[in-house]
């Protein structure tokens, strides 16, 4: 799933099913060139056996944090700090060399806490 997307940006959340991995790829999240070692991908070890995965996703201006879990309960947590432009603000879903089934999502916009 890439969210932030628009304009030539997006952070990228998926599964990497050959190496049993969640991941965030933010190295088209907008400002990314201040620092060498900014840009990357972050990945967490989680084991799907062919089950269910599922993630819960938060985004603010700046950040993405991700929630996954196994159909075993087994979970894993990725935060990462982006620098998208204000006006990549679409969200896209997609499966990459083979195919995905999305059961359910939902998504709420929350109010600013900043007056």
């Amino acid at each position: 799933m890439d969210v932030h997307a628009g304009g030539g940006q997006r952070t990228r959340i998926g599964y990497d099913t050959t190496t049993g991995e969640v991941y965030i790829d933010r190295t088209a999240s907008g400002a990314t060139d201040f620092d060498p070692a900014f840009s990357g991908v972050q990945h967490a070890p989680l084991a799907l056996d062919g089950g269910r995965l599922s993630l819960h996703i938060l985004v603010d201006a700046s950040s993405v944090e991700v929630y996954a879990q196994n159909s075993r309960g087994e979970q894993v947590t990725l935060t990462d700090q982006v620098f998208p432009d204000p006006s990549s603000t679409g969200v896209d879903a997609f499966a990459e060399g083979g195919t995905a089934t999305l059961d359910h999502m939902q998504a709420w916009q929350l109010k600013s806490i900043w007056p």
